[in-house]
Parts: structure tokens; sequence; C-alpha cells
């Protein structure tokens, strides 16, 4: 059965919406399975980009509950999740029932199409550990998980124990060396990753912490 990703977002809580659309914007950015050309009507991943961040900027000013924001929030991820539900159809078509490319669009799959390592999620990534790179970068690394191409990375910067201070980054596609940049010197920031395949993402790691140079 051709792979088919989940567009159904408008059941999302909120709070699960803005991660989801963030992961998926994320992943987008410089993909270089999904480079393009995007059909007209999508124009490209700076219109995704441009999409999210006014529903994030409406989701933050809406916490007071002012009426007019909360109606703006709700407006602009309408938008979002329109433009969203169009995006799929072209990732499916791309990726061409390769898991492994859909895996890294930042959707989930549906579970009832083509299966990556069997029906189960993937087990936790072993031997993991986050070291120090060059000024502001830090690089994740685990030992491959066997028939697992995707792998989503999460940042810190807060209290790890905190699940709302967790931030996704792009899936990537290998774990052997995942280089997480533009974070800020001196600062401590706690990383996580999880495996993914068709039947959904499996357990975190425990975070590991480091501060940067």
């Amino acid at each position: 059965m051709q792979p088919k990703l989940i567009i159904k977002f408008e059941i999302l809580p909120l709070p699960e919406f803005l991660a989801k659309a963030e992961l998926i914007n994320n992943s987008l950015a410089s993909n270089s399975n999904f480079m393009g050309p995007w059909p007209a009507p999508l124009s490209g991943p700076a219109s995704l980009t441009t999409l999210f961040t006014a529903f994030q900027t409406a989701f933050n000013n809406a916490s007071t509950g002012d009426a007019v924001k909360v109606a703006l929030r709700d407006a602009a991820r309408l938008a979002l999740t329109t433009y969203l539900k169009k995006l799929a159809p072209y990732l499916e078509l791309t990726a061409n029932g390769d898991v492994s490319k859909l895996l890294t669009s930042g959707y989930s799959l549906r579970k009832d199409t083509a299966h990556t390592g069997g029906g189960a999620v993937p087990p936790v990534p072993s031997d993991f550990k986050v070291v120090r790179g060059v000024s502001g970068q830090l690089i994740a690394k685990a030992r491959k998980i066997r028939g697992v191409n995707a792998y989503e990375p999460q940042i810190n910067s807060g209290d790890p124990n905190v699940e709302a201070d967790w931030h996704p980054l792009p899936v990537a596609t290998s774990c052997a060396k995942i280089k997480i940049d533009g974070l800020t010197p001196l600062t401590k920031v706690w990383v996580r990753v999880r495996g993914v395949n068709s039947q959904g993402p499996g357990p975190w790691t425990d975070p590991a912490g480091e501060t940067v140079l």
C-alpha cells in the first residue's frame, strides 16, 4: 500500500498543533528530499515559514484570552492547516513510496501503510551522547537502529523535566552525527533523540546536557 501522511491537524489540541507545525516547518526548511520546485499554489518552504510564524505569533498573543486575538489565532491556524493539507500530496508524490523520505518531512505516517522495520515502533537509540562542536554548536550521536532512517531530535535550554520547554529540530536521516547549530554560547542545552518509522515514534533517549562553546 502506498504510504500516506496523517493530515487531521484540526483534531490536535492547540499546543500539540503548534509543536507539530514547528517540526514540519523545521524539517522542510532545507530538506534535500523535497527541494522542489513546489507546486505553484504552495510556493515553497518560505511560504510555509510565513504561515507558521504568523500562527506562532497569534498563538502567543492570544494567551491573554482577548476575544479578538483568539479569533486571529484561529484564523491563522486555519490558514496553516489548509496549507499543510495541500502540501501532503506533493510530499507523497515526490517521495514515490519511499517511507524513509516521508519520515524526514516531520509529518506522521498512517499506520496502515508501508512499513520500514516490522510492526513495532523503534527502540530507544543506544549509546546516546552530546558533545561540543564549534562555537554555537552541539553534536548529538547515537547508535543506528536497524531498519530506521529517521531520527527526531529536540533541544531544551530550560528544565529538561518540563515537557513544554522542549523544542523540535529538523528530522535527521542518520543519528551518527546530528549537528545542532545557532545555539547561544555559554548556555547549557539539553538534547534528546528518538527513532521514527511508519509505526510512529519510539521512546526518547534520556536527556543529555552540555554547555555550548
